[in-house]
């Protein structure tokens, strides 16, 4: 079935605000981002007027999102379905704000034996995680990998390269634990830690260490493996 002419311009109206949107977030009115929201809700329908009416009922993006359902379908346009959306988002925005940031700086060794350990208590399993640090060694975001082995895990490198351009990301920690309580380095760990040295040296990023939690903690820093694996992952060493 053939699409109208207003049907033709309606989507082309959709597809540049999303385009405009993906360009620059920052760049659309709230009256713009309401009118986005509303697209999934309301798939056939002209949100613009629906977004401006919204926004001049209640007097702001945020009081729009504070509103309940009862109060929102009085507003011409918005039936169970767009109330619901709006309501959800107003009730993601109300949790993040009152989650609290992680204010963990991970600069030195002592930091890591009282961070770490906490972070694998009770773990039966090997889990990896890569830890994603801010030019002050503060803690960005936290990425767990598990194979439900109690003896092999490794990071998901394809995974950790998108991580690094997602994040404004300047060092990198790696931990692990070995559920035996060996806290040894296998040859599995120096190949993970060498894979993941050469990831952030081609992302220009700095591995600043990778520690394996068992009865005691390996730091691979303090041990001094890591400086030779990151002489050998460094891209700006290799020659041809």
């Amino acid at each position: 079935m053939c699409m109208s002419s207003e049907q033709n311009l309606h989507a082309g109206h959709r597809e540049r605000m999303i385009e405009k949107f993906l360009i620059n977030k920052d760049a659309l009115s709230d009256h713009e981002v309401l009118e986005m929201l509303l697209f999934y809700a309301l798939p056939r329908i002209n949100t613009n007027d629906i977004a401006h009416r919204l926004i001049n009922t209640f007097g702001s993006l945020e009081k729009v999102f504070a509103a309940d359902k009862k109060q929102l379908i009085t507003v011409k346009g918005v039936g169970d379905r767009a109330a619901v959306q709006i309501m959800l988002v107003g009730n993601i925005f109300k949790r993040l704000q009152h989650a609290q940031p992680e204010e963990v700086k991970l600069n030195n060794f002592l930091a890591l034996r009282e961070y770490l350990p906490g972070l694998f208590e009770n773990k039966s399993i090997e889990q990896f995680l890569i830890i994603l640090l801010d030019k002050n060694f503060k803690v960005i975001a936290k990425h767990y990998y598990t194979d439900n082995s109690r003896s092999t895990v490794s990071a998901d490198i394809p995974e950790l390269a998108s991580l690094l351009t997602l994040y404004k990301v300047e060092n990198v920690l790696l931990a692990h634990n070995h559920p035996s309580g060996d806290s040894a380095p296998s040859e599995s760990d120096d190949n993970t830690t060498a894979q993941v040295a050469m990831i952030c040296s081609m992302h220009g990023k700095r591995l600043v260490d990778h520690v394996i939690v068992g009865d005691k903690i390996y730091s691979y820093r303090n041990s001094g493996k890591l400086d030779r694996i990151l002489k050998l992952a460094n891209i700006n060493n290799i020659t041809y």
